[in-house]
């Protein structure tokens, strides 16, 4: 499948939580960095930063009105999928790929319990990135309990 406009849409409504540690504009670098590791145009990528809604078709919508126009989404949310589905948008579900290795939750647990292999989970720019802006020191604090 050739590679098109792709919008990332990282949630913004969280951050500094265990499930959410990193801020929106961080979320968006990642998602850059992690595309430019991959060898993906970065003027290939539109970043929007839109606020968490519960998802339903006026979700898709209220996204819709915040990027440039599309002709897909791509996600393997079966209800983010229908909503936009039913917005008339096409969605494509990516293939399924070793999902319990490379899930955020496993990445932000290796990284709270001092896991050095959480380098092989993200792209070389990404790991550089979560360092150096103490990403690793705020999840180890987030989930420490104190």
């Amino acid at each position: 499948m050739p590679v098109g406009d792709i919008a990332v849409k990282p949630p913004s409504t969280k951050t500094y939580t265990a499930r959410n540690p990193f801020t929106a504009g961080e979320r968006i670098e990642m998602a850059r960095l992690s595309a430019r590791d991959e060898g993906i145009p970065l003027e290939k990528i539109i970043t929007a930063t839109i606020e968490t809604l519960e998802v339903s078709i006026g979700c898709a919508y209220y996204v819709l009105s915040y990027i440039p126009k599309v002709k897909a989404i791509l996600t393997r949310n079966p209800v983010i999928g229908k909503a936009f589905s039913d917005a008339g948008i096409k969605v494509i579900t990516p293939p399924t790929f070793n999902r319990e290795e490379w899930r955020g939750e496993r990445i932000r647990a290796m990284i709270a319990e001092g896991d050095p292999r959480w380098k092989e989970a993200v792209t070389p720019s990404v790991a550089r990135f979560i360092e150096e802006i103490g990403g690793v020191e705020r999840i180890r604090r987030i989930t420490s309990g104190d």
